[in-house]
């Protein structure tokens, strides 16, 4: 009896330490993804804030009149760091993938938009390279449905983007239709007339920083990352993505996902937006970066707007006090005071300036970056690097955008937030 006793306890104490053990394993797996997470948040905040200002200051650059040899090397230059962004935009979103950071919207956007500004993004390009670039839309497709936007086109764009690299003559099609038998799931096919894909290749296409061999990143560039970005963002969208593809005939790569039909409410959004008369705003830009200051004036200058600048949340406090101003954006991070403690003083007002939108305007973009905007009372989100570049956006943009601002963004901003800002005054 003593025997079994013994054994008996000397179990129960292995089960306790073992059942410790797993604890702290858990407990240090959580501080390294949390670890992992803030890495990556202050990776993408120190890559994009440099690229700000490079981007945005070569913009405005190539708006000025240069005789003909500098104009070609602003834009030579324009070129080589919009290549770096794409570079930098792939390790991030596969990191935030791998660190399970990433997630999705769910809101209203118009499908038809969201395709139709993918075209005209890569119109210029296909243009360049005498593609004819063209969408086949099916007339049963929901006008507005519910999913995200952005990762939407971000995998449209990606597929588009390398038919037109691996086509030199011919044609891209982009065809968009519902699946036969699952509801609420619409099929994808990006379809080329390019070199196609050795069969042996086929498989592994949508593996991480796998490319169909070395010669083809000395040839089109790249990380081998954007395929295997779809194939993660689509699986979240609850899809799939596959190849198929002849040498010599081109590939036609398609991928499914699942985007329910919004109702009405989206429509009477549109027209709403639509209907605001678009008048010069003053814009306070609260921003601690001199450079992203200067960039982000520019723009707004740009579209007729007067700007006022504050370097940091507490400046920004004093700027309101003294000015009237019809919608501020605002920086996150920045020292003496941050863009979420200032939102909140701001809201915290006893005056008509209490309700003044503001603008989210971050190198972040990180899970829970939304919440926490929102959380401080902020009305939009939007990320950096701030660009000029006009391009058309899904109409029915909601609170959330995680893209390169560019003036049809802050356009469609300053009409959703006109209302508000005519009531202020």
């Amino acid at each position: 009896m003593l025997r079994v006793n013994r054994d008996n306890a000397e179990m129960i104490e292995r089960l306790r330490v073992t059942a410790q053990e797993l604890e702290d394993a858990k407990l240090r797996a959580e501080e390294a993804s949390d670890a992992k997470g803030k890495f990556l948040a202050t990776m993408s905040h120190e890559m994009r804030t440099p690229l700000n200002g490079i981007l945005g200051s070569l913009e405005l650059l190539d708006l000025e009149s240069f005789d003909s040899g500098a104009k070609e090397l602003v834009q030579v230059m324009h070129r080589s760091a919009t290549a770096l962004l794409s570079i930098v935009n792939d390790v991030l979103d596969f990191s935030k993938i791998e660190a399970g950071q990433m997630e999705l919207e769910n809101l209203p956007f118009q499908l038809r938009d969201c395709i139709q500004g993918v075209l005209d993004l890569e119109a210029s390009n296909a243009s360049k390279r005498g593609i004819h670039l063209f969408d086949t839309i099916a007339e049963d497709l929901p006008l507005h449905v519910v999913g995200d936007s952005c990762r939407l086109r971000q995998v449209l764009l990606n597929l588009v983007d390398n038919a037109l690299k691996f086509t030199s003559e011919g044609q891209v099609e982009v065809r968009v239709e519902r699946h036969e038998t699952r509801k609420n799931q619409i099929v994808f096919r990006v379809r080329d007339t390019g070199c196609g894909i050795k069969a042996e290749s086929v498989d592994a296409i949508f593996d991480a920083f796998s490319q169909e061999d070395s010669s083809t990143s000395r040839r089109f560039g790249g990380t081998g990352l954007g395929l295997a970005i779809c194939r993660q963002i689509v699986e979240l969208m609850g899809g799939s993505i596959r190849v198929e593809s002849e040498v010599g005939r081109g590939s036609e790569f398609i991928f499914d996902c699942t985007l329910a039909g919004a109702d009405k409410a989206a429509d009477a959004h549109d027209a709403e937006i639509g209907e605001i008369d678009v008048a010069p705003s003053r814009v306070l830009v609260v921003d601690d970066n001199s450079i992203n200051r200067l960039v982000a004036s520019r723009v707004f200058e740009k579209l007729g707007c007067e700007v006022l600048c504050a370097e940091d949340g507490a400046v920004g406090l004093r700027v309101l006090a003294e000015s009237d101003v019809d919608i501020v954006f605002m920086d996150c991070s920045m020292p003496v005071m941050d863009g979420f403690e200032a939102t909140r003083r701001i809201r915290e007002l006893d005056s008509d300036y209490s309700r003044i939108p503001i603008v989210a305007m971050t190198a972040n973009a990180m899970r829970g970056d939304r919440e926490r905007c929102l959380a401080a009372g902020m009305d939009d989100y939007v990320t950096k690097p701030i660009r000029i570049r006009t391009i058309r956006l899904a109409a029915g943009m909601d609170d959330y955008v995680t893209k390169p601002i560019r003036i049809r963004t802050i356009r469609e901003l300053l009409q959703r937030y006109r209302p508000a800002a005519t009531s202020a005054e």
